[in-house]
């Protein structure tokens, strides 16, 4: 497994609907995280912006 980069974004979508998306945000190393929810379209924006990668 490669090292951490610390300026690397990750996401992992924990459930989403129409109206929701929860999921995992992590700087550096995807193992610490904070969860967050948002509607669909602000996550689009929020992971366009933070450049993240999306993690299954």
């Amino acid at each position: 497994m490669p090292l951490p980069t610390p300026d690397q974004r990750y996401v992992r979508v924990v459930e989403r609907d129409e109206r929701w998306v929860e999921f995992e945000f992590s700087i550096g190393d995807p193992a610490i995280f904070v969860e967050l929810v948002m509607p669909p379209e602000q996550f689009q924006s929020f992971c366009r912006d933070q450049h993240a990668q999306l993690l299954n």
